[in-house]
């Protein structure tokens, strides 16, 4: 999981960010998520999410009510994406 880890951290267009997100992975590793401090916590659920969600982007739509509904799409039918 690291090597996707550093995969994610190499892709990311910002140099300050790569940085960043270099140095908070000394931190974050060996650790659980209850150890992390929030900034830490929100790049390691990020990152898990990055590497665990096959449905990538695309995401559900939450009817009022709760229940969850079928997947947002665009005007054209395409799925919709969060990016």
């Amino acid at each position: 999981m690291e090597n996707k880890f550093l995969e994610m951290i190499e892709n990311q267009p910002n140099p300050n960010q790569r940085a960043t997100l270099q140095k908070r992975l000394e931190f974050i590793r060996g650790k659980q998520l209850s150890e992390l401090d929030p900034a830490e916590a929100a790049i390691f659920v990020r990152f898990y999410d990055e590497v665990n969600n096959p449905e990538g982007k695309k995401h559900r739509v939450i009817a009022p009510e709760g229940t969850l509904e079928g997947y947002v799409e665009n005007k054209d039918g395409s799925l919709g994406s969060t990016e």
